[in-house]
């Protein structure tokens, strides 16, 4: 009939606000704060709080097609504890984490600032050398790493010899390998430093090949 009406209408309270029609500017700094704190979770390794090795792989994908497109050297290096499972066995998984996270801290600070720092998990970890002005800069920087690690370290009064065996490759213009093939050449270059308990050792066919050899004997025993 054209009268006017009133109506009366509810609002509910935001999920995180105190009951009120509204979140407040507190409940939404908190939650944007929890939402950071979940993405570096999700990233980031919880002992060391290095990178994992999925973000690695991620922030190699786009560094290695600048390196590719630019012909600015790319350097990956994997880093890999020796004596650490005697370490665990005869003082504890406790002594090894402690262990692990000084270990973190002499490789970041071993790097430049430009680096990327992971851990690939149980002892392993990696290194993303970006920007360099020659191939040789990355040989250097592992020799870096190597003379860190043989450094002593004391846990609770005690004094522990841990070691390293680094495996190291770069990439620049017109290489074809993928981010996980990078790696993959680190890492046996890694394997191949451990075996002939050299401390670092830079990848090469031959590398590969002695690789798929042992396989195929392993296989056929």
């Amino acid at each position: 009939d054209g009268t006017p009406r009133a109506y009366m209408v509810s609002v509910a309270p935001m999920p995180g606000s105190q009951g009120g029609a509204f979140a407040t500017h507190t409940d939404i700094t908190t939650r944007k704060v929890m939402e950071r704190q979940m993405a570096h979770q999700a990233h980031h390794d919880p002992l060391t709080g290095l990178r994992t090795r999925r973000r690695v792989e991620q922030d190699l994908e786009p560094s290695l097609a600048r390196s590719v497109a630019t012909g600015r050297p790319l350097g990956a290096v994997i880093v890999d504890l020796d004596r650490f499972k005697a370490v665990n066995d005869s003082m504890g998984h406790g002594v090894g984490d402690e262990l692990l996270r000084i270990v973190a801290a002499r490789l970041e600070n071993a790097c430049r600032a430009s680096d990327v720092v992971g851990r690939f998990g149980g002892d392993e970890f990696v290194v993303i050398c970006k920007g360099l002005t020659k191939h040789e800069t990355v040989e250097k920087v592992a020799a870096a790493m190597h003379d860190t690690f043989a450094r002593p370290v004391t846990i609770g009064g005690s004094e522990l010899l841990t070691g390293s065996s680094i495996g190291v490759t770069s990439a620049g213009r017109g290489d074809d390998r993928s981010a996980a093939e990078l790696l993959r050449d680190a890492d046996t270059a890694m394997y191949a430093a451990k075996n002939e308990r050299s401390g670092v050792r830079i990848f090469d066919e031959h590398h590969r090949r002695a690789v798929v050899e042992r396989m195929g004997v392993e296989r056929e025993l």
